[in-house]
């Protein structure tokens, strides 16, 4: 499906870590037909940058410079919130490098462009709420923190009297009027100490600002997921576990040997690319293939 003018699909890139992760994310958009515009939002560090050229000419996509928001941690999730500003789209549909698309996500595209909506679109991630332990304990780490714009202690008081459904900023669609994104964005700079600053920053403005909230079959996690698999549009592999935790590996990891097979965007010569747990899975594998040939050996 090509989206309306002014709209696209935009990616986050920073170094090699999820480059491999990316090629799958896109094999898989564009297999579901969506050939409409796509960006790389990319930061220019050097490691990336034939990694990227291959990527680009594969799947036609471009690449806009944004700046790294430099902390002395999170600096990467803080980074996300500014995004809308450098997308070169009025519209966009963020996605994670680490999701597997299995149907046509956009109409989130639609629901962001609605000029009678708020302009920010995020899923909910599978039935958590505010009142969830692992939820409840992230965003105690913004019980001392002061935001220019923002009084971070009200909105805190409001997330966890009462149990807001929990997001996740895996996924999320914005039109660049929002009123929300120049807020989140002030709120993930003050907040960079905290830990998935972006999706934490995102969850507190939820009890304040409009937003549209829609049903996880968007960034549906194959671990806490609600929604039917025959339903779902994204699949998010996230916390690193695409190849480490079975839920996700069976998805992941056939997308992945696909394109070694085909040989997307030249991925035999330069995966894992610094991707950690990639590079441990292909390890084992290597032990394992060893391992099997030596016993055939033996056994001849």
């Amino acid at each position: 499906m090509k989206p309306k003018a002014e709209s696209g699909v935009v990616y986050f890139n920073h170094g090699t870590k999820h480059c491999a992760r990316l090629v799958v994310s896109l094999s898989t958009l564009r297999r579901t037909g969506y050939h409409g515009p796509v960006a790389i939002l990319d930061t220019g560090h050097e490691s990336a940058t034939g990694i990227l050229s291959q990527i680009v000419a594969e799947f036609k996509v471009r690449t806009v410079r944004v700046p790294l928001q430099q902390h002395r941690r999170h600096s990467a999730y803080v980074t996300k919130s500014t995004l809308w500003r450098h997308s070169p789209f009025r519209v966009s549909l963020f996605l994670d490098a680490d999701t597997i698309v299995l149907r046509d996500p956009t109409a989130m595209l639609d629901w962001a462009t609605d000029p009678a909506g708020p302009g920010i679109v995020v899923p909910r991630f599978g039935r958590w709420d505010t009142h969830h332990k692992i939820i409840k304990h992230r965003l105690s780490q913004w019980a001392k923190i002061k935001a220019s714009k923002t009084n971070v202690q009200s909105l805190l008081r409001r997330a966890l009297d009462h149990p807001w459904p929990a997001v996740n900023t895996g996924v999320v669609a914005w039109r660049k009027d929002a009123k929300i994104l120049p807020v989140w964005e002030d709120l993930c700079k003050c907040g960079w100490r905290a830990s998935f600053t972006d999706e934490l920053a995102m969850q507190l403005l939820m009890t304040t600002f409009d937003h549209v909230l829609v049903a996880d079959r968007y960034n549906w996690t194959p671990i806490y997921g609600q929604a039917p698999l025959d339903e779902v549009a994204v699949v998010h592999c996230h916390g690193q576990k695409h190849c480490r935790r079975k839920e996700m590996a069976d998805l992941w990891l056939p997308e992945f040997w696909r394109a070694i097979t085909d040989d997307t965007a030249g991925i035999k010569d330069w995966a894992p690319a610094g991707d950690k747990r990639l590079a441990v899975y292909l390890a084992e594998m290597d032990q394992e293939m060893g391992i099997q040939t030596k016993q055939k050996k033996q056994a001849a």
